[in-house]
């Protein structure tokens, strides 16, 4: 039993020191990246199916192969979005500054 602990020990370590090697910046950058991405391709992808139905349009025909130019190019949309937002999310917000409300 003893044995047993001092393994689940060992591959406690084990996975802790895997994680801190995996969790560098490089892999964080990528998995905001990817994260980011996949939102804004799951939000405009949502949109059309729903502008599709808005206008009696059959989403399955949208989604098959006849519509296959249109979610190439939402894909090549979304990369152009995320780049610009992951660029802007490093640029600090400009602080308001806050003026004395006028009496009358």
């Amino acid at each position: 039993m003893r044995s047993m602990s001092i393994l689940f020990g060992y591959f406690d370590k084990f996975f802790e020191y895997l994680l801190k090697t995996i969790m560098t910046t490089k892999f964080r950058n990528n998995a905001e990246y990817l994260g980011t991405f996949v939102l804004f391709y799951i939000g405009l992808g949502g949109g059309l199916i729903a502008f599709s139905l808005f206008f009696g349009i059959n989403p399955t025909l949208i989604m098959s192969v006849v519509a296959a130019p249109i979610w190439v190019g939402l894909v090549f949309l979304c990369n152009r979005i995320t780049k610009i937002a992951i660029t802007l999310k490093d640029i600090p917000e400009p602080e308001v500054k806050k003026t004395k409300a006028r009496r009358k």
